[in-house]
């Protein structure tokens, strides 16, 4: 790829502009979320683009990209409403498996030795993954009208911005089912689910999801456990535990948030065949969300 078109300017276009600057001499183009895309596309010739528009643009900004051949790096959630699939699934599979969404914590270290545990000898466990902070905090504002991950127009809520865990249960755990949810609104009064909770479940695995965005403190955890078998992981110390018949071991990485994006984004960049974020194999985990927030009663 040569020429890259950026749609958005918000927090994480800027992030992805910096990465991809240091790293390569890659030709970037970046626009506004509000600027006519398909005009766009139509007089100017791109490699590849990054969306980083709302989320409720997504299928928009997917649609008008297919249209002009552009593979894309979507950030998660890729799509709210179910019937986008069926327009996914009417585009070219061979263009699709050139694309890539934001699930940059596949990347992270953690995740990884996880799966390499869960890979091996077990099943039949349980898992609970839960992820908080205050979004207050981490969009660094006190305007609740000015916060885009409360703003119900743009799509934000929960499901929505903290997705990473629904997609990680999936990638860890293989294909699930909902089996419930139920979804709090914020006390801000945003009209946006402020805290939600899931569970999946598949043959060997079930367990629960708890999504906060109110939360005074910040976490991101995984225990996964069954018969002799203990797991508990801390994503923000890079911290695992794992106690079983067979090893009781500490293990601890180093946690660099922004390395998980570079890997994320350069193997859409380099179209890596093996990547861990093609859009064909997080179809799975993007339809349960898409259910999921379809589901949201407040």
């Amino acid at each position: 790829m040569k020429n890259i078109l950026i749609i958005g300017r918000g927090s994480i276009s800027k992030q992805h502009q910096e990465n991809i600057r240091s790293h390569s001499d890659l030709n970037i183009i970046e626009i506004s979320e509000k600027e006519n895309l398909s005009s766009f596309l139509r007089n100017n010739e791109f490699d590849g683009a990054i969306i980083c528009s709302s989320t409720s643009l997504h299928q928009e900004n997917i649609i008008h990209l297919y249209e002009n051949a552009v593979p894309f790096y979507c950030e998660k959630p890729a799509f709210l409403n179910l019937n986008f699939l069926g327009k996914l699934k009417e585009m070219d599979p061979a263009f699709l498996a050139k694309c890539s969404i934001g699930f940059n914590l596949r990347y992270h270290s953690v995740i990884k030795k996880i799966r390499e545990v869960i890979n091996k000898n077990y099943n039949q466990l349980f898992f609970s993954l839960s992820v908080g902070s205050d979004v207050r905090e981490w969009r660094q504002s006190r305007e609740i009208d000015s916060i885009y991950s409360l703003s119900k127009s743009r799509g934000g809520g929960a499901i929505a911005e903290l997705s990473h865990e629904i997609d990680l249960a999936v990638y860890l755990f293989g294909p699930m089912k909902v089996f419930s949810s139920l979804s709090k609104a914020d006390p801000w009064k945003s009209a946006v689910d402020g805290t939600s909770f899931i569970i999946l479940e598949n043959q060997n695995f079930s367990g629960q999801i708890m999504l906060d965005l109110t939360s005074s403190l910040f976490f991101r955890t995984i225990r996964i456990w069954g018969e002799d078998f203990h797991l508990n992981a801390d994503l923000l110390s890079g911290k695992i535990s794992l106690n079983s018949s067979n090893i009781d071991k500490n293990f601890e990485f180093e946690v660099n948030r922004n390395q998980t994006l570079k890997d994320s984004l350069f193997d859409f960049i380099k179209q890596n065949k093996n990547r861990k974020n093609n859009l064909l194999d997080c179809l799975e985990s993007s339809t349960i969300i898409a259910e999921l927030h379809e589901k949201i009663r407040l």
